[in-house]
């Protein structure tokens, strides 16, 4: 009588380094294709907590609380002078899904509070 040999079940190599590559907890930091950056806490590969994102193009820098890969809660967002090159802040409050809410302080182009 003949024997048949089950082959084993080997993973394939994809599903090891995706799952090595899953963003849980705190990252340093981690780079997108088009040169965006984030550093900050992640949940399920989601901004998740609190971070810093860095957008190359814009140079706008948004910093404070993010849920489920949108920002949500409180946080600055701010943009480069064109004149001196340092940040200055457009926006401070809070944010829901993604979008500015009422509450928040807008500012003016000379610095001060709108």
């Amino acid at each position: 009588m003949p024997v048949t040999k089950c082959p084993r079940k080997v993973e394939p190599p994809w599903k090891g380094w995706d799952r090595k590559a899953q963003k849980n907890g705190l990252r340093h930091q981690v780079f997108a294709v088009n040169g965006d950056h984030y550093v900050g806490e992640w949940k399920g590969n989601l901004k998740h907590g609190k971070g810093t994102q860095v957008w190359k193009k814009s140079g706008a820098v948004y910093e404070g609380d993010w849920k489920f890969g949108k920002r949500d809660g409180y946080g600055s967002l701010s943009h480069p002078d064109p004149e001196t090159g340092k940040l200055r802040r457009v926006y401070s409050g809070w944010w829901k899904g993604d979008k500015k809410s009422r509450t928040g302080t807008g500012m003016r182009a000379s610095g001060r509070e709108a």
